[in-house]
């Protein structure tokens, strides 16, 4: 008979650790700051690179969900540019604010810099959830960052971070 435990451990939490992050929060925060990592894939000028992107950030909620994010990260590569700075500001929309898992979208505008890369412009448009627990989260998102004009020049991150609220 085959070894069911990994099966039985998915079930338990599909079923019973995920609805239990959900359960009702009774307070919700209005602002929150967060520093991530993660890995990524990006084209710069025709070729493509992994890529590693470190970083923080902020972000506040007016009201209703919706907000404004501003952060800083720095992305590295062994391919050309070896590494840049950019900073990214954009509106937020948090879902479900009094659950204990919390999804959000984002985009906006993401500018690069550094002594490697030309400044460039972007756009970035993303998405992830933060899974709280009293004034701190885990939080996991996906972030696809591309130039507004038809140049070879865009990058897509996934991070996983800590936020406190």
């Amino acid at each position: 008979m085959k070894n069911r435990k990994p099966l039985a451990l998915l079930l338990w939490v599909f079923f019973v650790d995920v609805p239990a992050l959900c359960q009702e929060q009774p307070e919700t925060k209005r602002a929150a700051a967060y520093l991530t990592a993660g890995p990524g894939v990006g084209v710069f000028d025709e070729a493509s690179a992994a890529i590693l992107a470190v970083g923080g950030g902020f972000e506040g909620i007016v009201g209703g969900g919706i907000g404004a994010l501003v952060d800083v990260a720095g992305v590295f590569t062994r391919a050309y540019p070896q590494k840049f700075g950019s900073v990214s500001v954009g509106p937020v929309v948090q879902f479900r604010r009094s659950s204990r898992v919390v999804p959000f979208l984002t985009g906006g505008y993401t500018g690069n810099f550094g002594s490697s890369v030309e400044e460039t412009n972007l756009l970035h448009v993303g998405g992830g959830f933060t899974a709280w627990q009293k004034r701190w989260g885990v939080r996991f998102e996906g972030r696809f960052h591309t130039r507004d004009d038809a140049a070879f020049w865009s990058y897509v991150s996934f991070r996983v971070g800590v936020q406190i609220r």
